[in-house]
């Protein structure tokens, strides 16, 4: 396949550094420039019900919501924004309302009457005959554009060239783009959005890239669509937003859940406000593009060629006061697709770690807490601990450490010393493996003689943690590295370097995400999900939260889900619900979580209506999607198998599907 090169999608994977955009307003309210990340949400209700969609944005306003999104499906319900913005504006209240449109023309050109901005989706909206009236509309009324592409509404012309992928989202929109500019039309705000947040991160990428590429500078509208409810919705969401406003990607944010509109707000601002005080800032570990030239933080990416490097060094001193140089890179192998970082595979007791291994999960206890991991170990959780790390300080632990050895078969043991030097020897026989902060010539005796154990090298930064890999690596292979810190800001930005290191990609070894961020449950979801889904980290490990093993394990596992790094229960795709959705979605996907909740490696889509459903299923197992009024239409894949059955049969049927297709175990 041609290899093309981009420019970068961010300015530098090392430091933070928002995208530099035009500003758009949208009513008093600008997206963009040196704005703060902006907060959205939609309202639920119908735009012909002007009393209950009055309320609800003001919920939302009092709430801490920017900018408001009705749903508007017919051109008669757009008469009535006109009812819903004097309304408001009456009662004092001017936050800008937006209407999204879909595959209705004439509900745009009216909508553009009475509000601030208008939302379409390129995958159902007519390019062709429709969309210029549109947008000189806007032009001549001084509104702004949404061009809200989703992963499952592709058009069929898109479709049928790039199928539904992130190079087939971006194209779609600069089609759109491409006809806005022609009428020098250019207050537009661009979206990405997927239920899976490895494809919404990539095709926002791609679409940053391509905008540098054409000298486009939109601002970008952040959000994971269907992303459901509860801690899961939530991890989902601060994956895919917080992994984009790390590259410096983005300018206003909608956490989609399926839960009351204002429910979305908090968790919105809580992502936003992480990187509003950083807008300027750069990390100590800030590398100049110059350096580059040495293979970076993901496998697959190439080098620079000759001629770029040449170009590079004559042009050092320039590189080391600017992080604006842009860098070579083959967006099919590597930001823009993921591929897991290769690492060696390590044995650590009965666990294997690395490789092809899957992602393992780690626990830190004391070694009086023993018991209480014997006991979960024994218990039918689902989350179990793969590798427990204890500290050693007494000859008591050590003899604690054996007996817990003997008693769980499954589990590896990981030690860090402590205690008196005196104790090592007796404890790297106890141990599977050994974390070393530091390393002496003793040290390196050690080693030696054990050989065959498996290392864990931990410093809170990536040049220390190379130079303990320098001092162990001619001793041992069976290496694995860790960084250590409270910002997970830092935390991403130093893993990302320490995988760019010749001594590390070499011998490939493995990488170890350690949290310590305690039970941040928004800022643990960024720091892993964000380097997992650049294929970076072979284990995990977050703090024990409020001394609450089963908790905080289970949060791990949810993590590593969301991220699609490991799956190990049932998941679900649930839209929001809009003013589309003609059943209580919040009910029924809680109803049909309780009869599914039991299964294992089956994904299960709630759909509201038809707009999205399909397509935003495309790797969900089984559908159950809105058809109309108390009608249901059920899909297994993509396939529809069965239409407009009635609800009250539909939760049941659903479960006959899973059956038929040899998914469905019995509880218990």
């Amino acid at each position: 396949m041609k290899q093309i090169i981009f420019p970068s999608y961010c300015e530098n994977p090392f430091a933070y550094k928002r995208r530099q955009t035009r500003i758009v307003k949208v009513g008093q309210v600008g997206i963009g420039g040196d704005n703060p990340i902006r907060i959205q949400s939609m309202t639920t209700t119908r735009a012909s019900d002007t009393e209950a969609t009055v309320a609800q944005t003001i919920q939302l306003v009092n709430a801490g919501c920017e900018i408001v999104r009705i749903t508007v499906p017919t051109k008669e319900e757009a008469k009535n924004l006109k009812n819903i913005t004097h309304t408001l504006r009456s009662k004092n209240i001017h936050v800008p309302l937006v209407a999204d449109i879909h595959f209705r023309p004439e509900a745009a050109m009216e909508a553009a009457d009475h509000v601030d901005k208008i939302r379409i989706n390129p995958g159902n909206f007519d390019l062709e005959k429709r969309f210029s009236p549109l947008v000189l509309k806007l032009k001549s009324l001084g509104r702004a554009l949404r061009i809200g592409v989703n992963h499952g509404s592709l058009s069929p012309r898109i479709m049928n060239h790039y199928g539904d992928t992130p190079e087939g989202m971006v194209e779609s929109a600069l089609e759109f783009i491409r006809v806005c500019e022609q009428h020098h039309f250019h207050d537009i705000v661009v979206s990405m959005k997927a239920s899976n947040p490895k494809i919404t991160i990539a095709a926002y990428r791609l679409m940053a890239a391509r905008l540098t590429q054409g000298q486009m500078n939109y601002p970008f509208h952040l959000g994971v669509t269907e992303a459901g409810e509860g801690e899961d919705g939530r991890i989902k969401s601060a994956i895919g937003i917080g992994s984009l406003l790390e590259d410096g990607i983005g300018d206003t944010i909608r956490v989609s859940l399926t839960e009351n509109p204002e429910c979305e707000i908090p968790v919105a601002k809580e992502i936003a406000e992480m990187y509003s005080k950083v807008r300027s800032a750069v990390f100590r570990e800030t590398l100049c593009c110059a350096s580059w030239q040495n293979p970076t933080f993901c496998k697959g990416r190439p080098a620079p060629s000759k001629s770029e490097a040449q170009s590079k060094k004559q042009n050092t001193q320039e590189s080391q006061n600017s992080s604006q140089s842009s860098f070579s890179l083959n967006y099919i192998r590597n930001a823009y697709a993921y591929t897991r970082r290769e690492s060696r595979e390590i044995q650590i007791g009965p666990i294997r770690l690395g490789g092809k291994q899957p992602i393992r999960t780690l626990a830190s206890l004391s070694c009086k807490n023993l018991p209480q991991a014997s006991e979960y170990e024994k218990s039918e959780d689902k989350h179990p601990i793969e590798i427990l790390e204890c500290p050693v300080k007494t000859r008591h632990d050590i003899a604690s450490l054996q007996n817990f050895k003997s008693a769980n078969e499954k589990t590896g043991v990981l030690a860090r010393l402590k205690g008196p030097d005196a104790l090592m020897d007796k404890l790297m026989d106890a141990a599977d493996a050994v974390l070393f902060t530091s390393v002496d010539k003793k040290t390196q005796k050690l080693i030696t003689r054990h050989r065959q154990k498996a290392f864990f090298l931990e410093a809170d930064n990536a040049k220390d943690l190379l130079q303990l890999a320098k001092a162990v690596s001619p001793y041992s292979q069976n290496i694995i590295l860790t960084i250590t810190g409270r910002n997970h800001s830092t935390l991403i930005r130093q893993i990302r370097r320490l995988a760019t290191y010749p001594l590390v990609k070499e011998p490939n070894f493995p990488i170890h995400i350690k949290s310590d961020l305690s039970d941040n449950l928004l800022r643990n979801a960024i720091l892993f999900g964000a380097l997992l889904c650049d294929g970076l980290g072979d284990s995990v490990q977050i703090p024990i939260m409020k001394k609450n093993l089963k908790n905080s394990m289970e949060l791990i596992y949810n993590i590593l889900q969301g991220a699609g790094a490991r799956v190990t229960k049932a998941e679900y795709v649930s839209c929001p619900a809009c003013g589309r959705t003609l059943f209580d979605i919040q009910k029924v996907t809680e109803r049909i979580k309780s009869k599914t909740k039991h299964l294992k490696n089956v994904k299960i889509a709630v759909m509201g209506c038809i707009v999205n459903g399909p397509g935003e299923m495309a790797d969900a197992d089984f559908g159950y999607v809105g058809a109309g009024p108390d009608k249901i239409n059920l899909y297994a894949g993509k396939n529809c198998i069965e239409k407009n059955i009635p609800m009250a049969h539909a939760e049941d049927k659903l479960i006959e599907l899973i059956k038929q297709n040899g998914k469905w175990t019995e509880q218990g």
